[in-house]
């Protein structure tokens, strides 16, 4: 477990940029995200760059559709990822947000 801090705009809807989300790690706990819960994804860019953002979950035919929950409409955008999925661009849900601390109330 640990915290991540919101850096822009793409969960500012929830927690807005400077919030800490509390979040735990997927592979170490084998926990599986639940319908509508928040999670962090890692989008890695051939085996290298690695961005990470919040996103809002749901379950679809056998993988994952990741909705931001956004001011920003360029971050409501959904996104689908397969559980086997195998391409030079990987994107991954590591982490689930049980829990945050919202910028306003530091």
């Amino acid at each position: 477990q640990w915290g991540e801090e919101v850096v822009g705009d793409s969960v500012d809807l929830i927690y807005p940029a400077g919030s800490i989300l509390h979040v735990v790690c997927i592979a170490s706990t084998g926990y599986m995200p639940q319908q509508g819960q928040l999670v962090i994804v890692a989008r890695r860019v051939d085996g290298g760059l690695e961005e990470r953002t919040a996103k809002r979950v749901t379950r679809v035919n056998g993988g994952y559709e990741l909705v931001g929950q956004s001011t920003n409409p360029k971050w409501n955008v959904p996104v689908f990822i397969k559980e086997d999925r195998d391409a030079i661009e990987t994107i991954s849900i590591v982490c689930i947000v049980i829990g945050g601390y919202r910028a306003e109330q530091f």
